[in-house]
């Protein structure tokens, strides 16, 4: 449980991280990639990680009802993960069409919106009137997580996947009365060689994620400025470390 240190550090938060040519990495955060999964994919094993460890935490098991809140880069993921591991349905909720679409291309039994459409009463159609076994809350909003708490059945069980800005008001009757289950969840611990096999093995495809590719001297302009001006365009931007703009190959990062 390495994820819970007092003094935990993250590469990329509390270290540099890795866009750059060379990059100091500690020997136990390396992790060989088979001949099976392509470098781009290698780059998408970190968000997948995260969605992996919320879906260990909530005991995602075979023949569960899954219902993923958000489509962002780790609620894809975690449709993707849900499925792997033996869910019966995978409903994603989600407000942006683009990324309700992108959840059904990638496998989702159904997509809702949860602005304009009752997810409640949608999810309890496709459960035979209880509602979810599980649902993983991506997005770390208070609207997100009550849906969450409220789209499942009663014993249910959710996994707080996403990180709060701010702190959320829930309804405490539908975890102490209804007894639902919830899970933190954060980032990962040992979930980086279990993500890589579900890639190798095809059992988890994340190309559909992949939105734009981008060289590294252009990161500022076509990477950060892009993903601020147009947020809703992009699910994952990956970045070549050792391309230049002029054409030249190399890996990407």
């Amino acid at each position: 449980m390495y994820n819970l240190c007092d003094g935990l550090a993250i590469l990329g938060f509390d270290a540099h991280g890795s866009h750059a040519e060379l990059v100091s990495v500690p020997l136990y955060a390396i992790h060989k990639l088979p001949d099976s999964v392509s470098d781009e994919a290698g780059a998408l094993v970190e968000p997948l990680s995260v969605a992996l460890h919320g879906a260990r935490r909530a005991k995602v098991g075979v023949g569960d009802s899954v219902v993923v809140v958000g489509a962002g880069m780790v609620g894809l993921c975690a449709a993707q993960v849900a499925r792997a591991a033996g869910a019966s349905k995978v409903i994603v909720l989600e407000p942006l069409a683009a990324r309700r679409e992108k959840a059904a291309e990638m496998g989702a039994d159904l997509t809702i919106d949860p602005t304009v459409e009752d997810a409640v009463e949608a999810i309890r159609k496709i459960t035979g009137g209880r509602g979810a076994d599980v649902a993983l809350d991506c997005v770390g909003n208070e609207r997100s997580l009550n849906s969450a708490l409220s789209v499942t059945r009663k014993g249910g069980r959710i996994a707080i996947v996403g990180t709060f800005p701010v702190k959320p008001t829930v309804d405490m009757d539908k975890i102490g009365l209804e007894e639902r289950e919830v899970y933190g969840s954060l980032a990962y611990a040992d979930d980086f060689p279990a993500a890589i096999a579900l890639l190798a093995d095809g059992r988890v495809n994340l190309s559909g994620c992949v939105t734009s590719r981008i060289t590294l001297d252009n990161i500022v302009e076509e990477g950060f400025l892009e993903m601020q001006r147009n947020p809703n365009d992009h699910i994952r931007i990956i970045v070549d470390t050792q391309a230049h703009s002029d054409g030249a190959e190399g890996t990407v990062g």
